[in-house]
């Protein structure tokens, strides 16, 4: 059984605990949930953003700089939106990989906010 000691007050505890008896501090073992919705958010509209940007922006920065006329979206029309969707939808999972596979071996201790004394 693998032990571990809390950050806050230093007393051990065995893995699969989720409160620490020292401190009454939350045991979370990986990410926690802000943790993963955040890396969500970030990466799924930052990817959804980037794709925005090369279907209309592109296309807007080649017209004014060398005369090429292409339509905005690429042509696409109302499928550029969807392309923005499944990008954004993928760039979420991605986000949300990354974020688990940082904290996987991480065992944090965090207080907790409503401790009545």
């Amino acid at each position: 059984m693998k032990v571990f000691n809390c950050k806050l007050c230093d007393f051990q505890f065995s893995n699969g605990v989720v409160v620490c008896q020292g401190c009454q501090g939350d045991v979370v073992y990986g990410a926690t949930e802000h943790e993963r919705d955040e890396a969500m958010k970030y990466w799924g509209f930052g990817t959804a953003g980037l794709v925005a940007m090369v279907l209309y922006g592109l296309p807007m920065l080649i017209a004014s700089n060398f005369a090429i006329a292409l339509p905005a979206g690429l042509g696409l029309g109302f499928y550029a939106l969807g392309i923005m969707a499944i990008a954004g939808i993928a760039g979420a999972v991605y986000g949300l990989r990354r974020t688990d596979d940082k904290y996987s071996r991480h065992v944090r201790t965090f207080r907790r906010s409503s401790i009545r004394r």
